[in-house]
């Protein structure tokens, strides 16, 4: 079809998916959603996902597949993406992660089959140990540069967060010359069902410009 892919590297363990490592640098890889549904099993891609016609991808993936770095850039139908990540899973409940992701204008809502979501740009810095909100130790940043939703494009929402013995606290904000906010809350997942506080300054929110009121709604103070 239409896949080339000029890499160098080294596989080892094959064909054990799980036991195998990879040591590869991809120069290029670039292919269609077309050869992407010959070459996976019937099944492999889900039904609420669908794959950009086009992609191009050039990076570096290191490791197996429960523990690998990677730095890789993609360039697609839908938009731009780069991920520069660490992850090992190897000890349950105790798995690790440190990635930097970023999205460029990318289609998020194509991707998801999601009419009311469209294109997206973001950057987004994740670190931690463990997924189990009780035990994890974690902290994300995140900007949203712009995302569509409901037919309003947003802009500049900023999410700041950590979680460390079963309590979190985040900071967010927004930006955008229609929602203009900041939020501050606190809590925890030590109890039966998790807690929490929040603190929110709301200074503008034109419901009716993000399609969200049949009407005008401009609202200043604290909730």
């Amino acid at each position: 079809g239409a896949t080339k892919l000029a890499a160098s590297g080294t596989i080892v363990g094959l064909p054990d998916i799980n036991k195998a490592y990879f040591d590869l640098d991809i120069k290029d890889l670039q292919s269609t959603e077309k050869d992407i549904a010959n070459f996976l099993p019937k099944g492999t891609v889900p039904n609420n996902i669908k794959l950009p016609s086009k992609f191009d991808v050039k990076g570096t993936f290191k490791g197996t597949i429960a523990s690998f770095n990677t730095n890789l850039n993609l360039k697609s139908s839908f938009g731009g993406a780069k991920i520069k990540a660490f992850f090992d899973q190897s000890r349950k409940k105790q798995e690790k992660y440190d990635a930097q992701m970023e999205l460029i204008n990318f289609d998020l809502g194509k991707l998801i089959k999601n009419d009311s979501i469209g294109k997206i740009s973001l950057k987004a810095n994740v670190k931690g140990t463990g997924f189990d909100p009780k035990t994890a130790s974690a902290t994300v940043n995140g900007k949203i540069l712009k995302a569509y939703y409901n037919q309003y494009t947003y802009k500049s929402l900023n999410l700041r967060g950590t979680i460390a013995n079963g309590k979190f606290k985040v900071n967010a904000g927004a930006d955008d010359p229609n929602l203009s906010f900041n939020l501050v809350g606190n809590g925890g997942f030590k109890d039966k069902y998790p807690t929490g506080k929040i603190r929110l300054n709301v200074d503008i929110a034109d419901l009716e410009k993000l399609n969200l009121h049949a009407g005008p709604l401009k609202i200043r103070g604290v909730v």
